[in-house]
């Protein structure tokens, strides 16, 4: 049952009766706080504010907005409320017949335990993880839940990693995990463990003879160093991604417009060999390169200079070299937005 007010608010002596389940909250703003049980009550004065609660198959959180701060030092209160004074660094779990049925965030929290054997657990949220004890799915079911807990899921072949302000304090293995919030500058980030792949499409890509085509590349890697890919903030991944770009512009750019349209198979070996090259071998092993679709773009007419006789042949072969030059340096740090 929804707190609710009872009597009547402008008068002088105002009486309060409350039935066998029924418990209420009066008080005065800065003054007077009465935890009142079954009964009839009478209040003296002007200005008292009531709200009626009924115990019921279920228990509920009291709102914030009530004066729970000054209730929970009344021993008459913490018969019938289940009280949780958190720091900023603390939530609290709450079971209600070994069931967990709500969670709490810093400050004061009650739960009516009228009729029901309520226990509080206090935790640290600076251990970021949540208790493994406590199922994760009821967790993150509860109503208002979002705001404490965030969902982390570690999948099948893959090694999760927690940060807090840039710092690692959790290695996960794969599963179902509840991380608090607002304990700081959190970041999570999962690895793959085994072979993984990435696909990169290269739109413009200039071959030897000034043709441009467009190509997807699929990249076979694996990450031979899970936690410095994770610390590295995706910069790692952004590498592998302009390696992958830059030597495919290498080969193709060193490479006839007939080659790069024809058999593959030596294209591949080829592009596999100057991708890892171009990687810290350390970091992040290739181990297969595999081409896509593979289109012409533009066919450029052969650059004729006539009458600028050495200069003309200079100018033809800037431009053949350009075809070759990298677009994308490997080693650039992505932007953060």
């Amino acid at each position: 049952m929804e707190p609710g007010p009872r009597g009547v608010p402008d008068s002088m002596f105002r009486r309060v009766k409350l039935r066998e389940l029924e418990r209420a909250i009066a008080w005065r703003p800065g003054r007077n706080v009465r935890w009142l049980e079954p009964g009839a009550h009478w209040l003296l004065g002007f200005g008292w504010n009531v709200r009626v609660f009924r115990a019921g198959e279920k228990t509920y959180r009291l709102p914030g907005t009530l004066p729970l701060a000054q209730l929970s030092r009344l021993p008459e209160a913490r018969s019938d409320l289940a009280f949780a004074c958190l720091a900023p660094n603390e939530r609290a779990l709450v079971f209600v017949e070994g069931r967990l049925a709500h969670v709490l965030g810093p400050g004061v929290g009650a739960v009516m335990a009228l009729g029901h054997k309520v226990r509080v657990e206090v935790h640290d949220a600076r251990a970021l993880v949540l208790d493994p004890g406590v199922p994760v799915a009821a967790a993150l079911s509860l109503d208002r839940c979002r705001r404490v807990l965030r969902e982390a899921i570690v999948p099948a072949g893959h090694a999760g990693f927690l940060f807090l302000d840039e710092r690692l304090v959790a290695e996960l293995v794969p599963g179902h995990y509840a991380t608090w919030r607002r304990a700081g500058a959190m970041r999570f980030e999962t690895v793959p463990l085994g072979a993984a792949s990435l696909v990169r499409v290269v739109p413009d890509a200039w071959t030897r003879d000034l043709a441009t085509v467009s190509a997807s590349l699929a990249v076979a890697y694996r990450v031979e160093d899970p936690g410095a890919w994770a610390r590295s903030h995706g910069r790692a991944r952004a590498a592998l991604q302009g390696a992958i770009e830059t030597g495919l512009r290498r080969v193709f750019g060193s490479a006839p417009l007939a080659r790069v349209l024809g058999d593959s198979t030596a294209l591949e070996l080829t592009l596999e060999k100057e991708i890892a090259s171009l990687v810290d071998e350390q970091l992040v092993s290739i181990r297969g390169v595999r081409l896509g679709e593979r289109r012409l773009v533009r066919r450029l007419p052969r650059p004729r200079f006539r009458g600028f006789g050495g200069r003309g042949r200079e100018v033809a072969l800037a431009m053949r070299d350009f075809a070759a030059r990298p677009r994308l340096d490997p080693s650039a740090s992505p932007r953060r937005h």
